[in-house]
């Protein structure tokens, strides 16, 4: 429901005509694609768009102000949008198509007057999409993109790596996808994702980019110029099926290695590539969960001399190096970018010492969210509980309902 509404109980016919205008460039008729409406200067139908600030589409950061709205119509048939920002402005073309009834006869306008002022409760709201170990078409995102912006979701965020595959073409390692994409016609280049944030940006989504490190990386080491920076590679091998490598649930089953200078170079080069693919991105997820420190890190000989000559005992300790000096080497990239942005982080361990202020999304079980913000509690949070959010492993039913 809108934050408030009034309305009336007439009945308007608009003969599958509309009237659009507005104040600014923006294509507004396609939102009314599934409607079948024809615009036309002469229709009845007249609907006028007012954008107070025309220089900021998707305004930076997350308010709930860059999508308040209000939508005004009368008994005659006349419209009226107003919204601070273009954000606004298609929140409240999504509620015009929604207010209006098709079918074989035409389409009507019901409960005439209406007058509805609406902004979100929650500034984010999103909804993730692994890219990785399943690949989705360009065209098939776009309708999953049509989708969100129609439920008022403003974020997609893309899973674009793990053990399974990489299926991201990135410019510093152009050769790197062919031997980490499940086919050679199972990739993204950069012009596939900036067209599809393009394309999510005329649609007022915003897209989050998630490389996850240190874990989740098998896939980096199918590379032979990157195998070098994995362990346990070949120690945890996932299961092979016929049509790939694919790993079916369970931890990482590889591990970039926090020893050596080559990871951090690595890392950073693919953080300066996100930052030229999704330039406008208020945050890069760095991923960061289920981490094999015992099978993957304390058990390497290579990586217990390190860990002896910098007094460390633990693979915690190790994990806390391995933050401080990714935090080191981003610091500068990010500065130079001077865009804002902010890193994200998983959050299913509470052991781990993120930096204060630091976004954290949290996706175990909601019973565990009263012991994340306690153990967290001068850090943002995305909650994503997978018992009630994940489609993979949700337990609820198709309302959310515990079984």
């Amino acid at each position: 429901m809108p934050k408030s509404i009034s309305f009336g109980d007439k009945t308007l016919s608009i003969n599958s005509c509309i009237d659009l205008q507005s104040n600014d460039d923006k294509n507004y008729d396609r939102f009314l694609n599934s409607k079948s409406l024809k615009s036309n200067s002469l229709c009845d139908f007249k609907v006028n768009i007012l954008i107070e600030n025309l220089s900021e589409d998707l305004p930076k950061g997350y308010k709930t102000e860059h999508e308040k709205y209000s939508l005004k119509i009368s008994e005659d048939g006349k419209a009226t949008i107003n919204s601070k920002y273009g954000m606004g402005a298609i929140r409240a073309m999504d509620t015009l198509a929604q207010l209006i009834s098709t079918n074989k006869s035409g389409s009507t306008l019901d409960f005439l007057p209406i007058d509805i002022n609406d902004e979100p409760r929650y500034p984010y709201r999103g909804f993730s999409l692994d890219a990785s170990r399943e690949y989705y078409p360009v065209e098939t995102i776009k309708k999953i993109i049509d989708g969100l912006r129609i439920s008022k979701i403003n974020t997609l965020h893309l899973h674009l790596s793990d053990d399974d595959t990489i299926p991201v073409q990135f410019p510093s390692y152009p050769e790197m996808v062919k031997y980490t994409a499940f086919t050679d016609e199972e990739i993204y280049t950069v012009d596939d994702l900036k067209d599809l944030v393009k394309y999510a940006k005329e649609s007022g989504v915003k897209i989050i980019p998630e490389f996850d490190v240190p874990g989740h990386t098998r896939a980096v080491g199918l590379y032979p110029p990157l195998e070098k920076i994995m362990t346990c590679k070949e120690k945890f091998y996932p299961k092979k099926m016929p049509d790939g490598q694919t790993i079916v649930g369970g931890p990482a089953f590889s591990v970039l290695n926090p020893t050596l200078d080559d990871t951090y170079e690595f890392i950073a080069n693919i953080i300066k590539d996100l930052l030229d693919i999704f330039p406008d991105a208020d945050f890069y997820h760095l991923g960061g969960d289920e981490v094999n420190t015992s099978g993957c890190w304390t058990n390497e000989p290579q990586i217990q001399e390190f860990m002896k000559e910098n007094n460390m005992t633990t693979g915690s300790e190790l994990f806390a190096y391995f933050n401080t000096r990714l935090r080191e080497t981003l610091e500068p990239i990010l500065q130079q970018a001077n865009n804002g942005v902010e890193l994200i982080h998983w959050s299913n361990s509470f052991g781990i010492d993120w930096d204060e202020g630091s976004l954290l999304q949290f996706w175990g079980n909601e019973d565990k969210i009263p012991t994340l913000i306690e153990s967290y509690p001068n850090h943002k949070h995305i909650i994503s509980p997978n018992n009630k959010f994940y489609f993979d492993c949700g337990t609820g039913n198709k309302y959310g309902a515990a079984l």
